[in-house]
């Protein structure tokens, strides 16, 4: 038996979508939202067709903030994927090889309650020629702090791709990426999906030397970051640790 002056904490856990998720609230209130399932995942129906790992030097909130930067968007994501992010440092995505393909990308933002919602409409030029037939629309629904879920569409399948932010150090985060396609999804709409993928080392090499400014002078055109910021605040409140209160209690970090 379990004598009784022992205290065992206890976590509310759900494993879902090839995750182990576990609640914690610094005030310790009990989960006000879950995660939903998707069953073509759960039930391995769309088998995992590529994983991958990144570490980023960054805040959690940067990774999620990327997506209402639409500035950004337009410029660091639209010369070739194929393009290194060495490469692409070095021009500024100004070279042929650059321009031999570039990405077209229209996008809307919505805030739901513990959801962010990112709509994506991507269109490929080759040679300056767009090619409606290679029109993807994709949605991707951040939920809560730490967990992205896209739905990529185009004529040549459907996908799914599941990412989770995992902060294993202060300001220092694990990006878990899986993908997963539909049975009768074409091999070349699988290697396209993963060019996002490709195109995320660019942003790893800016989070990496980023500074974040209290009142940064943002434009009109950035205004959705400040709507990102007050949304992503929700999940933070006076007893959420710090890093610096972290490091005053424990060695562990």
């Amino acid at each position: 038996a379990v004598p009784e002056f022992v205290k065992l904490k206890k976590w509310e856990v759900h494993e879902v979508l090839g995750f182990v998720f576990v609640w914690h609230h610094a005030e310790g209130e009990e989960p006000s939202w879950r995660i939903e399932d998707i069953p073509q995942i759960t039930k391995g129906d769309w088998k995992l067709f590529f994983r991958h790992e990144h570490r980023v030097s960054c805040h959690i909130h940067d990774l999620i903030e990327n997506a209402f930067d639409t500035a950004h968007v337009k410029h660091l994501h639209k010369p070739n994927s194929l393009l290194s992010p060495n490469t692409f440092l070095r021009s500024g995505g100004d070279s042929l090889w650059a321009r031999f393909t570039m990405n077209h990308w229209t996008v809307k933002n919505r805030i739901e309650a513990h959801r962010c919602v990112n709509e994506f409409d991507a269109q490929v030029s080759i040679l300056g020629k767009r090619w409606p037939v290679f029109r993807t629309i994709a949605e991707t629904q951040n939920i809560g702090p730490a967990l992205i879920l896209e739905h990529a569409r185009s004529k040549f399948g459907t996908a799914r791709v599941v990412i989770a932010i995992l902060p294993e150090e202060p300001l220092q985060m694990r990006v878990i990426q899986r993908m997963h396609f539909e049975p009768d999804a074409w091999w070349f709409f699988r290697s396209v999906i993963l060019f996002p993928a490709f195109q995320f080392r660019r942003d790893i090499s800016i989070m990496n030397t980023k500074t974040l400014i209290e009142h940064p002078p943002l434009q009109p055109i950035d205004m959705k970051i400040l709507e990102f910021r007050k949304w992503f605040s929700q999940f933070l409140s006076e007893n959420s640790p710090t890093w610096q209160t972290v490091r005053e209690r424990t060695l562990q970090w």
